[in-house]
Order: structure tokens, then sequence, then C-alpha cells
């Protein structure tokens, strides 16, 4: 009988290899992702609320007489479209977005034109599904291609010195920088942004500049410098004096001779001048110049501030840049000076005349009504206005012009400029 071998199969045994590993800890990765960028839309939703999106609706209304102000736009000229970054703080807008926080996710605009000859401005804005004003997309499409158009920002950047604008130091001592102020009319504070060129080398004696540029958004630059010397440390002479001696005796004369040397130092190093405040001042015409103060020492120590001499050209009624120069002489007649600009700028275009639109309107009581005030000329600088009701008990207004009907009758709403100039509209309350 012939054997036969029995084979058995025998199970493999399950090996986890390292691409196996690799493999489970990338899905895994991409697993625990998914859950947190889903887990935080999740809570960002739960932040946000439906009021949160109705008062970023109502705050982008309140605020826009102030952007068309901004943005020099005439509602009568419209519609006009402004978007909702406009009205940011970080592009120069009236509304804090840290303070707002439905800017964070919504999205949207104000239409503000003409209805029946009264002046009407809608927000609409869309807060992803939690909340969308009605006639969003509706009112942008019948809008067309009116869009906002901006008067571009021309107006430089004002940059301005810390500190000296000429400085002296000794060949060796460490220059210390003051830096400057930056700031923009529509950027604000822009210090940050500003850019130096020039070093000083405080181991070779010369003549620095350090140029500081800043540019604002909007493309205006300026720019700034200051001259820094690096000069050899203060030096001495030495000058020989001698003095004779003589002696006599009854037999015989002696003359004996002794010389003596003294040492003077005569310093060389003229003094110091330093401006309290800006090395340029600028004023208003017409208004009086105060000067920031100043003072003096010479190379070692010694106050020499009541010996400055000052002149000056200053015409306080006549546009134009004037010059101050301060001179001092110390006790070894080294002669410094220094020197301050003062610019007297025009005090600004003044209104002629307002114009509020409506100058008539309709409303009911408890409802409000914009109004909108245009200066003429447009480029004028006193943009203040103050507003006020001829019987607060028919209408009432605020201070940034929104009427609000109390009860039934007419009243005459004054709009007026710091310089006096008025306009009205007539207000007629209903029920």
């Amino acid at each position: 009988m012939d054997n036969y071998n029995d084979y058995e199969d025998v199970p493999k045994k399950f090996v986890i290899t390292r691409g196996m590993v690799l493999l489970f800890v990338i899905i895994l990765i991409i697993v625990i992702s998914l859950i947190i960028f889903i887990t935080s839309k999740n809570k960002d939703k739960e932040k946000l609320t439906k009021e949160q999106c109705l008062y970023l609706e109502k705050r982008m209304e309140e605020e826009t007489p102030t952007i068309m102000e901004r943005l020099k736009l005439n509602i009568e000229q419209g519609p006009h479209k402004i978007d909702l970054k406009d009205f940011l703080d970080e592009n120069g807008g009236p509304i804090v977005a840290s303070k707002v926080p439905a800017t964070k996710s919504c999205e949207g605009y104000v239409i503000a034109k003409m209805k029946d000859k009264t002046s009407a401005i809608k927000a609409y804005i869309k807060c992803s599904d939690i909340y969308i004003t009605k006639g969003y997309e509706t009112e942008n499409e019948d809008l067309g291609k009116t869009t906002t158009t901006k008067v571009k920002d021309t107006e430089k950047p004002v940059i301005t010195l810390k500190g000296e604008e000429n400085i002296t130091i000794n060949l060796g001592d460490k220059y210390k920088e003051s830096g400057v102020i930056a700031t923009d009319n529509i950027d604000g504070d822009i210090t940050s942004k500003v850019s130096v060129s020039g070093k000083v080398n405080e181991n070779i004696e010369g003549t620095y500049v350090l140029i500081y540029t800043i540019k604002d958004s909007s493309g205006n630059s300026a720019k700034v410098s200051r001259r820094v010397v690096v000069q050899k440390k203060p030096t001495t002479t030495t000058t020989k004096k001698m003095t004779t001696r003589t002696t006599r005796t009854t037999k015989k004369y002696t003359t004996k001779y002794t010389t003596k040397y003294t040492t003077t130092k005569r310093n060389t190093t003229p003094p110091t001048i330093i401006l309290s405040g800006s090395s340029t001042v600028t004023i208003t015409q017409g208004s009086s110049y105060k000067e920031p103060g100043y003072s003096a020492r010479d190379a070692y120590g010694s106050n020499l501030t009541s010996k400055v001499k000052v002149t000056s050209n200053i015409n306080t009624s006549k546009v134009g840049t004037y010059t101050i120069k301060y001179t001092v002489t110390d006790s070894y007649g080294n002669t410094s000076y220094k020197t301050r600009n003062v610019i007297v700028k025009s005090s600004g275009i003044a209104i002629t005349s307002i114009k509020v639109t409506p100058n008539t309107a309709t409303i009911q009581k408890n409802k409000t009504l914009r109004l909108i005030v245009t200066k003429s000329p447009s480029t004028a600088t006193n943009t203040g206005y103050t507003y006020s009701s001829s019987n607060s008990n028919i209408a009432t207004v605020s201070s940034s012009g929104v009427v609000t009907g109390k009860n039934v009758g007419t009243v005459t709403i004054t709009v007026k400029t710091s310089n006096g100039k008025t306009a009205t509209c007539t207000v007629t309350v209903t029920n």
C-alpha cells in the first residue's frame, strides 16, 4: 500500500505592513480635519444671529450719508451702489468691524437714490443661510451697470520727524533713532508702513542722510529726511607762558630764568541747540504762532539757553512757509544754529451754500426720513452740520439728519453749517 503525505492548507497569518499603517494614519488625519472644519463652520453659524444681521443692515443705512459725503456722491445723480467694504473702518469707513460681528460673515451693499422726490436709502445683505434681505438679488439686477464712482484720493499722507532734523554725534558714539509719525486722511495712523533708507556709521566721520518714505493705500507718497553728522571728539590746544624771576645780592647780580608751561584746553566743538516739538510746524492762516521751546548747551554741558537769539519772518496773516532761526555762541567763540519751518496754511474752503434733499416730504407717525445735505462747492472743508426742528412734538431730527414723525402736523427742519449757511425741509406728519 502506497504511503501518501497528507497536506493541509495552512491559513496565512494577517500581517500589517508599514504601508498599511501609513495609509491608515493619512485617512485618520483627513477624517479629523473634516470633523474640525465642519464643527468650526457650525460654530460660526451658531455665533451669528439674525438680530446681528439686522443690526448691520441698520448701521449701513445710518452711515450712508457719511459715506456719500466722503465719496462726494450726490443722491440726485444716483442711483448709487455702495459696497459693504466701504463702510468698514479698515477701509476708512465709520463701522468698526470688531463691534459689528455680522461684518465677518455677510456681504452686501446699499442702494441710495431718489424715489418720488424723496431720498431712499436701503441696505441689502446676505449672511450665509441665516438672513438675506428681501430683494437682495432683484435690486442688484435692476440697478444694472450703475455703480459707485469713487473720487480718487489725491491727498498726500503727513509724515513728521520725532526729535531733531539735524543731529551731531561724536565719532564712536552710538546713534539713537528717534523715529517718525505718519498719518493719512483715509488710512489713519500708518507709521508702521514707513520705510527708511540710509544708514549711519558711527565709526566713520562724515554726514549721513536718512530718508523716511510713506505711501498710503491710494498710492500717494510723502517723505522727510534727517541729517546726521558724525564728527571728531572735541580737541585741545596747548599754549606756553614764560615767566621770569630775578634775584639780587649785594655782591653780584644773578639772573635766573624759570620757564613754566601752562596747558589750557580750548573747545572747538560748537554748542548744541535742541528744538522742542517738530522742526516743521503747521498753523492756520490768521492764528497765532506758539513757540514750542528750545534749549542749548556747550560741549561741556553748560546751559546756554538764555544766550540763544531767535529771528524769524513769520506772517500768520499770509499763506506761506516761514523760517525761525535759533543762534547761540559759547564762551569759546563757537557758534551754531538751528531752524524751524512754520507753514501757514489756508483756513480752508468755506461752504457758500447747502441744499437739503428732499426739501418737502410727508411721513407717517413713528416713521423716519433721512435728509441728505449737499454742499457747494463740493471741495469745501468745513463740513459740520447741525439739525433742528421747529416743533419737536410733531417731528424730531437726529444729529445725523434722521427725521422721526411724532404727531400729526407740519414742521420745518433746519440744517445749519458752522459758518452760518442754512437750508430747510418742510415735513408733514400724517396718521
